[in-house]
């Protein structure tokens, strides 16, 4: 029913898997209500519990949480990813461990509305994180080129950051000869000559 699948759409733009506290954080419900609709959608295969978890799901299949997302309101995407990124953000400052690559998609996702200056360095820490797997490049390039779109919704961008962001992505893209690495060598070098900065030089 429409309840239902209002629920299992602010489920779909956590991710594949899902909790009951972060769903309950985003739709403003109860978690006896949001239950009523997951028990219905676990009787019916859509979703399915998590192992040892009374309180994590998973979808049944990546092509129902796409379908259940694609059909959403951009503004409502963007509205839902904003809290998500807000609740991930809470529970860092918690001392819970957040994955960077978490904070990164939903802050990111909730552009322009979530906070730049935070976008571009969640984005920057999954860069890092990904840097750190033996085949992370592709994953990089993905980050820093998200972080690169916020720093340009910013009033006043920092132009050393702009090319200390396009020079790392350059190297990483270089690494999974991606051809993106010339343009950005290009760009990064052109605002070095035009800032003077003979370190970036």
């Amino acid at each position: 029913d429409d309840e239902a699948r209002g629920v299992l759409s602010a489920a779909a733009v956590i991710g594949r898997s899902f909790e009951l506290s972060l769903l309950q954080v985003i739709t403003d419900r109860e978690p006896a209500a949001l239950m009523a609709s997951l028990d219905d959608a676990l009787d019916a295969e859509v979703v399915v519990a998590a192992p040892e978890s009374t309180t994590g799901f998973a979808f049944g299949h990546e092509l129902l949480r796409s379908v259940l997302y694609d059909s959403l309101p951009l503004a409502q995407r963007r509205k839902w990813h904003l809290r998500i990124a807000h609740a991930l953000e809470g529970r860092v400052r918690a001392g819970e461990q957040v994955p960077p690559s978490e904070l990164a998609y939903h802050a990111y996702s909730a552009l322009p509305e979530s906070d730049l200056r935070k976008t571009v360095d969640f984005c920057r820490a999954a860069a890092s994180a990904a840097a750190a797997s033996a085949y992370g490049n592709p994953d990089v390039v993905r980050y820093l080129r998200h972080a690169l779109e916020a720093l340009a919704l910013m009033r006043e961008p920092s132009p050393r950051l702009r090319m200390n962001l396009m020079l790392w992505s350059a190297v990483h893209a270089r690494g999974c000869a991606h051809t993106e690495y010339v343009s950005l060598l290009q760009r990064a070098l052109h605002l070095a000559r035009e800032h003077g900065d003979g370190k970036a030089l």
